[in-house]
C-alpha cells in the first residue's frame, strides 16, 4: 500500500511545527527574561542590607506595586543558639558560617561585635580577612592531585614551623634539622614544609588554578553581589612559598567561604556552590515565582579529596584542633567523622588578630554528608574564646538537637 503526501500536506505539517517551534522558544525566553528580573531584583534588595550592616535580612522584597517574600535557607533553632552562644562568649568580633554539604544551603550566618554588642549581618560576606593557614587546604591539594607526594612523605625542616625565612627553603640537613611527614606539617601547620614542598613541586599558574577550583576570585551567590576572596599570581619563588603556605595578607577571604572550604571536602572532592535564599513567593497565590538552581562543579579528584579528609581528620585529633576531638561528647565521637584546620594572622579589616577554624562533621555508615561550620575571631588585644570550641559547640548542638544521630 502506498501513501500520497501532498505538497499542502507537508507544508501543514512545516509550518505547524514551525509555530509550535516558536511558541516554546519565546516562552522560554519570556521565563528566562522573568527569572533573572526576579533575580535581579533579589540582589538589588540583597545588597541593600549588607550595605546596611545592621539591618538585618528583609523578609520581602518589592517590584513596582507588587511585594513578594524571599524564603531563606537558614534554620532559626540553630541560629538562635549560635546568637546566644557568641553573645556570652563573643571576641571583639565573632563571625559563625554553617552550611549543608548535601545542598549548599546556609544554615546559619552570623556576626557579632563585642563593643556595640550588637550582631551585624554583613560580616560573613565580607571578603576582607587574611586567609591564615586556611589556604594550606588548597597547596596541599594541588600537591597531593599532582601525585608529586603522598600524605608520608618525609620533609626536612630547619628553625621554626611557625616562620619563613628564606634559609628554611634550602636543603640543608645539619644536627637541629627535624623530619616531619606531610601529614603531621599539616596537622601542625608547619609553614617551612609547605612553602619547600610549593617551591620544590608547584608553579604560580597551578597553585592560582587550583585556588580558582576551591572558588577563589570567583562569584560564590546568585542571590547577592559580594565582594570576591581574593588568591594573586605569585610573583616569584619565595612569594609562591608565602602564598603556598598562607604567611600573607594578600589572600584574602570571607568567613561564608572558610566553611565552603570543608564542604568541597566532605563532598569528595565537588564544590556545590553556597545559597542562603531558597525562593520567592508571591505571597497572594502561594505561586513560586523564582526558585534559587543548584550549581556545582568538580574541584578535585575523590583520592584527592579522601586524602585531604584524612589530613583534616588527624589535625581534629591530634594537631593544632585536637581540643574539638578530646572535648568532643562520648556519643558523637563513635558517630561522627569530623576534620578540620585552624589559622592564625594579624591584619585584615576589622583590624586584629585572626583566629580561624573551618571543619567538616559527617556522619558515619550514612548518606548524610553533614555540615561544615567556620568560626573566625578577631582580636584586638584580648583573647575570649577560641575558634575550635565554638566549633565543638555548635557541632554538639546541631547533632543533638538540630538533626540528632541514632
Amino acid at each position: 500500500m502506498k501513501f500520497n503526501i501532498s505538497k499542502l500536506s507537508i507544508l501543514i505539517i512545516f509550518v505547524s511545527s514551525t509555530c509550535l517551534g516558536s511558541f516554546f522558544f519565546l516562552k522560554n525566553i519570556k521565563e528566562d527574561s522573568l527569572f533573572k528580573l526576579h533575580e535581579g531584583l533579589l540582589a538589588k534588595n540583597l545588597s541593600k542590607a549588607l550595605e546596611n550592616e545592621t539591618q538585618g535580612w528583609p523578609d520581602t522584597m518589592t517590584n513596582e506595586d507588587d511585594e513578594y517574600k524571599i524564603i531563606y535557607t537558614f534554620n532559626n533553632e540553630l541560629t538562635q543558639y549560635i546568637q546566644k552562644l557568641i553573645k556570652e562568649k563573643a571576641a571583639d568580633y565573632t563571625i559563625v558560617t554553617v552550611i549543608d554539604n548535601n545542598s549548599g544551603n546556609v544554615l546559619s550566618a552570623v556576626g557579632y561585635e563585642r563593643e556595640g554588642k550588637r550582631f551585624l549581618s554583613h560580616l560573613p560576606f565580607t571578603s576582607t580577612h587574611p586567609s591564615a593557614s586556611l589556604i594550606k587546604i588548597v597547596t596541599a591539594a594541588e600537591l597531593l592531585e599532582k601525585g608529586k607526594i603522598d600524605t608520608e612523605s618525609m620533609f626536612a625542616v630547619n628553625g621554626s614551623g611557625s616562620t619563613l625565612y628564606k634559609y628554611q627553603l634550602k636543603d640543608k640537613i645539619n644536627r637541629w634539622t627535624k623530619f616531619l611527614t606531610f601529614k603531621h606539617a599539616f596537622a601542625l601547620s608547619n609553614n617551612v614544609v609547605f612553602g619547600k614542598a610549593a617551591v620544590d613541586y608547584l608553579s604560580g599558574n597551578g597553585i592560582s588554578k587550583m585556588a580558582k577550583f576551591f572558588g577563589f576570585n570567583t562569584e560564590l551567590f546568585r542571590e547577592v553581589k559580594m565582594a570576591k576572596s581574593v588568591f594573586n599570581m605569585p610573583e616569584n619563588q619565595y612569594n609562591l612559598a608565602e602564598y603556598a603556605s598562607g604567611l600573607n595578607r594578600d589572600t584574602q577571604i570571607s568567613p561564608i567561604h572558610g566553611a565552603l572550604l570543608s564542604t568541597i571536602i566532605a563532598n569528595k572532592g565537588v564544590l556545590k556552590y553556597p545559597k542562603f535564599v531558597k525562593k520567592i513567593v508571591d505571597p497572594k497565590t502561594g505561586e513560586t515565582i523564582w526558585m534559587n538552581p543548584s550549581k556545582q562543579e568538580r574541584a578535585i579528584s575523590n583520592e584527592t579529596a579522601l586524602d585531604l579528609e584524612h589530613l583534616m581528620s588527624y589535625t581534629a585529633r591530634k594537631g593544632t584542633a585536637r581540643s574539638v576531638w578530646d572535648k568532643m561528647q562520648r556519643n558523637l565521637k563513635d558517630t561522627l567523622i569530623v576534620g578540620g584546620k585552624t589559622g592564625s594572622i594579624t591584619g585584615g579589616l576589622p583590624y586584629g588578630k585572626r583566629d580561624w577554624f573551618t571543619a567538616f562533621a559527617i556522619p558515619e555508615n550514612e548518606s548524610d554528608k553533614g555540615i561544615s561550620v567556620c568560626v573566625m575571631n578577631i582580636n584586638k588585644e584580648k583573647w575570649y574564646i577560641k575558634s575550635t570550641y565554638l566549633v565543638r559547640k555548635i557541632i554538639e548542638f546541631y547533632y543533638n538537637k538540630v538533626s540528632p544521630i541514632n
